[in-house]
C-alpha cells in the first residue's frame, strides 16, 4: 500500500497499516492519471498480505489468482529477506493460480472468454523486499548486483528440487 501511494504521489489512496492487523482486505483498485506506453489507463490494484493468521491457503491463492488475471505487472512484496520459505510460498501461489487458469479454460471452452482471461502466462513480476537486511556477497556489490544475486539464488533453489517439485538434499 505504501509503495502504491508513492507511485501516485498521494498517501491517502491506499490505507497503510500501522499495526500488526491488516488494513487492506481483499483487493482494492485505484484509477490513476498515469498512462501506459500504449496510452491506456493505469489502474493500481492492492491486495491484502498473504499467509496471515486465520487465513486459509486457498483464500490467499484466490486473491493471488485474481491479481495475476487482472494485472499487467505483478509486484510481490516481502519483508527483510528472500529465503527458501518465501520462494516456496510464491511458487505455491503461482502453481495454484495456474491450476485455476487451466481449469477455467477447460470449463469455458464453449463460452467466449474475455481477452484478459485468455492470457496463458503470468504478468511480469517485480519482487520488492522491504528493509532488506542481508549483506550481499562481495561479488554482487555492483550495479544490478541484487538482481544477479536473486537470479543466482533462485537457480540454486530450483536445482535442489527433484522433478516432483519436492525439496532435495536440504
Amino acid at each position: 500500500s505504501f509503495l502504491l501511494n508513492a507511485l501516485v504521489g498521494n498517501t491517502q489512496v491506499f490505507s497503510v497499516g500501522r499495526k500488526t492487523s491488516p488494513e487492506t482486505m481483499g483487493i482494492w483498485l485505484c484509477r490513476t492519471e498515469l498512462k501506459a506506453r500504449d496510452g491506456s489507463e493505469v489502474w493500481l490494484l492492492d491486495s491484502e498480505g498473504f499467509f496471515g493468521p486465520g487465513v486459509a491457503e486457498s483464500y490467499d491463492a484466490k486473491i493471488f489468482t485474481v491479481a495475476t488475471l487482472l494485472g499487467a505487472h505483478l509486484v510481490y512484496n516481502t519483508v527483510k529477506i528472500i529465503d527458501q520459505q518465501a520462494v516456496s510460498l510464491l511458487e505455491m501461489l503461482a502453481r495454484r493460480a495456474q491450476l485455476f487458469r487451466t481449469r477455467s479454460a477447460a470449463d469455458a471452452s464453449q463460452v467466449e472468454t474475455p481477452e484478459f482471461l485468455s492470457v496463458r502466462s503470468f504478468p511480469p513480476l517485480t519482487w520488492v523486499v522491504e528493509d532488506f537486511v542481508q549483506e550481499l556477497p562481495s561479488g554482487y556489490r555492483v550495479k544490478d548486483g541484487a538482481t544477479a544475486w536473486l537470479k543466482s539464488y533462485l537457480s540454486t533453489v530450483n536445482s535442489t528440487k527433484d522433478p516432483d517439485g519436492e525439496g532435495g538434499d536440504e
